[in-house]
């Protein structure tokens, strides 16, 4: 699957009798099912999105392999278009005070994580323990400690919350297609 929700295919061509762990020689891909077409706002969902996953199967036990696929779709999240004049000046400035505080906050984060990079580099090979220890020493304890980055964090976390009555509440849902051979 494609992260446009379309479905393309390649047969493995290798021989059965090939060694185990010989690599898979694959024909052409072929598209087995097209990307849709963006749905306007408030329509069905005709075929999957993004983020889907496959699996084949004799899903109706006809001898026949069927596809099922399954999708993950996030929605909302934007401006409501219901806002009041004083609503959308309110929302306007709530959103620049939380653009200064996230300004503020990826500048703090971005300069540590910069930092640990470097002494990552610096410091050659290291053990997955050796490297979880230097970030936590370098990246997590630092922020915790840094007071600018913690006043930013606070204020963006606070300008979200305020945030939220005036956008579209997101919505995480899924889908799953079945994809019969006939």
């Amino acid at each position: 699957t494609c992260a446009t929700g379309e479905i393309v295919w390649a047969q493995n061509t290798l021989e059965r009798t090939a060694p185990a762990g010989t690599a898979p020689k694959l024909a052409a891909f072929a598209r087995l099912i097209a990307a849709p077409v963006a749905p306007r706002s408030g329509s069905k969902m005709t075929a999957p999105r993004g983020l889907s996953r496959m699996h084949v199967e004799d899903v109706n036990g006809d001898g026949k392999l069927d596809i099922l696929v399954g999708d993950r779709f996030i929605g909302g999240g934007g401006v409501r278009d219901d806002l009041s004049d004083e609503e959308r000046l309110e929302y306007e400035k709530i959103s620049a005070d939380r653009s200064k505080f996230a300004a503020i906050y990826s500048q703090r984060r971005n300069a540590t994580v910069k930092s640990y990079e470097t002494a990552f580099l610096k410091a050659g090979d290291l053990s997955p323990e050796e490297k979880s220890a230097l970030y936590k020493k370098m990246v997590t304890d630092k922020l915790a400690a840094d007071e600018q980055y913690q006043a930013a964090y606070k204020r963006l976390t606070e300008s979200n919350e305020k945030l939220k009555p005036y956008k579209v509440p997101l919505t995480r849902t899924g889908h799953v297609w079945l994809y019969t051979q006939k």
